[in-house]
């Protein structure tokens, strides 16, 4: 969601939903943990975190189907769906579970551009959850994980050893001076003072 967004531009271009409120408030976390060195900002979306009629001035909307369509049904006062870009379900297993919450992500995927990127996210993937990813994203690209499979062939994963600190920042500069930040993730242990 980061790299699709346009910080000079005020208003949600990304929308994430999750099934609860806690899950909602952890992912605007991880979220704002990661856009902190950058101008993004989020909005939670969840009962009692916005009042009625105030304009949302945030990049990326985090939380629950009621919410986010409540905020969608108040046409462009409170912010434009043509300006979103990301559409992302956490939890998409849960979501077409629990009563209703399958319903409500589809009428706000009808609010939205045809051309937004709809992502969706399982820890587990049933009959279900594909069949309503079907009919969500017709034709999209999916990524399976067998259980006994830790990486995917799409993915390419190195290990580095390094012998300190500075060896750690030396070579994660190589890196970055070989490709681009929209293709890495780099996993650290941090270790602490004993």
């Amino acid at each position: 969601m980061l790299s699709r967004v346009d910080p000079a531009l005020m208003t949600p271009q990304a929308i994430c939903l999750a099934p609860s409120r806690e899950l909602a408030r952890q992912i605007q976390e991880v979220v704002d943990r990661l856009a902190q060195f950058t101008e993004i900002k989020s909005f939670l979306a969840v009962p009692g975190s916005w009042k009625r009629g105030v304009k949302i001035d945030k990049h990326i909307l985090i939380g629950t189907p009621g919410s986010v369509m409540d905020m969608l049904g108040r046409g462009t006062t409170i912010l434009d769906p043509k300006q979103i870009r990301v559409f992302v379900l956490d939890e998409a297993d849960e979501m077409i579970q629990l009563q209703g919450l399958g319903d409500q992500t589809f009428r706000i995927k009808k609010m939205l551009p045809q051309t937004v990127q709809n992502v969706l996210f399982s820890a587990t993937f049933p009959e279900d959850v594909q069949n309503f990813a079907r009919l969500f994203a017709p034709d999209a690209n999916q990524i399976f994980l067998k259980k006994e499979e830790v990486t995917v062939d799409a993915i390419k994963q190195l290990y580095l050893e390094c012998d300190s600190e500075e060896g750690k920042f030396d070579a994660l500069s190589a890196l970055y001076d070989a490709m681009t930040i929209g293709q890495s993730i780099v996993f650290c242990r941090v270790s602490t003072p004993q």
